[in-house]
């Protein structure tokens, strides 16, 4: 198996958030930040740079989480979350056409470490719109599987780019709404930047359990729809 898939989608964004945790650059992202913010005075030119620098972060680190932190912390629950969902639906179309057809083809290999993965992979091509949507949202909805994953894995299914942004952005919602709150609640950008939100240890181990629930829940619901696609298909045929 090539290793190429884990180095870009693994190895880069570790590489580049290490790089983000020196003291220098850490000031500067903070600055950024302040100049973002504009003394609450928001306005188009802060914005769209805001936008250009999040869809850059969410496609060459991966990581969403930043983006929807700041989005709150700068704009509110709500504004920050039409905001994540606009600069994450740029990033699926944008990564989308930017991404390496020799990438997709080696990360075939690791998608068979899954039995589900491998189940729709193969009926990819019999199900219809609302299976494949239900099927996206789904596995948006898991907040420990990597989005970077779940993206190169429908990227390889060859799914319309309507139907896969349009699923991903209504799955990804909960955790976009989320975080924002959790953003918008943060007194200072130098807790963002380092990564420091102050969260109880009683307070993780609940997150932990219910994402735990929430990827069991959405794996099984997935093998479930698509067994019953099986199911119905053959029966079909026996009709016929």
């Amino acid at each position: 198996m090539s290793y190429t898939p884990l180095l870009i989608f693994v190895g880069i964004p570790i590489f580049i958030l290490m790089i983000c945790k020196h003291p220098l650059l850490q000031k500067k992202l903070i600055r950024c930040i302040n100049w973002f913010d504009g003394k609450g005075k928001s306005n188009i030119k802060r914005v769209l740079a805001f936008i250009t620098l999040s869809v850059s972060i969410a496609i060459f680190t991966g990581d969403t989480i930043l983006v929807y932190l700041l989005s709150g912390y700068l704009y509110g629950t709500v504004r920050g979350s039409v905001l994540s969902s606009i600069i994450y639906g740029l990033s699926l179309v944008i990564g989308g056409i930017i991404h390496s057809d020799e990438v997709l083809h080696e990360w075939k290999q690791v998608e068979t470490i899954d039995e589900v993965i491998e189940q729709l992979l193969e009926v990819k091509d019999k199900l219809n719109d609302v299976e494949m949507f239900e099927l996206i949202i789904l596995s948006r909805l898991s907040p420990i599987i990597p989005d970077t994953f779940t993206t190169m894995m429908w990227n390889t299914t060859g799914v319309r780019n309507t139907l896969f942004v349009s699923g991903s952005i209504i799955g990804t919602l909960p955790s976009i709404i989320i975080y924002n709150y959790l953003g918008s609640v943060i007194p200072k950008p130098e807790h963002i930047v380092s990564h420091k939100y102050n969260i109880s240890y009683e307070y993780i181990i609940i997150l932990v359990i219910v994402s735990l629930l929430v990827t069991y829940a959405t794996h099984e619901t997935a093998r479930y729809l698509i067994s019953t696609h099986r199911a119905t298909e053959k029966s079909n045929l026996k009709i016929g």
